[in-house]
């Protein structure tokens, strides 16, 4: 969404793996994206432009124009280094059973003004959301890849959470709780990588944890008020976590 200049680089990364095809979701309020779309000129670019805003509403798009079964995802300020594509089709052969893949974020080299921070997910090592097993959701949509009929299966992601919906994070959680909730395993690897240029300043972060704060109170009570025991106890633990944790931020 009105980001034009980095979506630039983004898809000059990506289409340099070869992939099958290459789904943008327009939600800006400019013409600059298609603009940029039409003058790369590739037959693999899929441009479809969306009148609503959302993150949810963007994937669930997505999801619904592709025609590939296994999906990969990135935002419009990372760029995938070389092999990202090889990387999560060795993911996925690796582990047949897995219905999601979540990769690591990691911060691109760029030089950052005093106070300014680019958000990362990091995995150390591989681990599992499996069906029955214990359940903590975790991830950053700027890199996880699924197969495509799983996402339908569970209804793509709830459009009231994420970016530009009424709670503004946490769409992710929501998906994975609903993944496990109905059999569905999920990996998390470190060896699916993007890199994120997408650069926060400090004064951004008190709305940014609002959002996170209101993203995961939705997500957990919502399901807790459909007597989901499970989500019930999650709620509880993450609210006792947060009330022995100083808020802050070190930058």
């Amino acid at each position: 969404r009105n980001r034009a200049e980095s979506l630039k680089n983004t898809l000059a990364s990506v289409l340099a793996e070869g992939p099958a095809e290459v789904v943008i979701i327009d939600q800006s309020d400019d013409g600059a994206t298609e603009g940029l779309v039409k003058s790369i000129g590739d037959d693999r670019l899929k441009y479809v432009f969306s009148s609503v805003a959302g993150l949810s509403k963007a994937y669930n798009t997505g999801i619904q124009n592709a025609t590939s079964e296994l999906l990969a995802f990135t935002d419009d300020d990372c760029v995938v280094p070389q092999g990202w594509l090889s990387q999560v089709r060795r993911a996925f052969e690796a582990h047949p059973e897995a219905s999601m893949i979540y990769g690591q974020v990691l911060a691109g080299e760029m030089e950052l003004e005093p106070g300014a921070y680019i958000p990362e997910f990091r995995v150390a090592h591989e681990w599992k959301l499996l069906p029955k097993g214990p359940v903590t959701v975790a991830g950053m949509g700027a890199n996880f890849c699924a197969r495509r009929q799983a996402l339908i299966d569970v209804g793509g992601f709830a459009e009231a959470l994420g970016g530009g919906g009424q709670f503004s994070s946490s769409q992710h959680f929501d998906l994975e709780y609903r993944m496990w909730r109905t059999g569905h395993s999920v990996v998390f690897t470190p060896d699916v990588v993007v890199l994120h240029y997408g650069v926060r300043n400090q004064t951004e972060w008190p709305k940014t944890a609002r959002a996170y704060g209101m993203g995961d109170g939705a997500f957990y009570l919502k399901h807790a008020r459909c007597r989901d025991g499970v989500a019930a106890r999650l709620l509880v633990t993450k609210l006792a976590k947060e009330a022995t944790t100083p808020f802050y931020r070190f930058v």
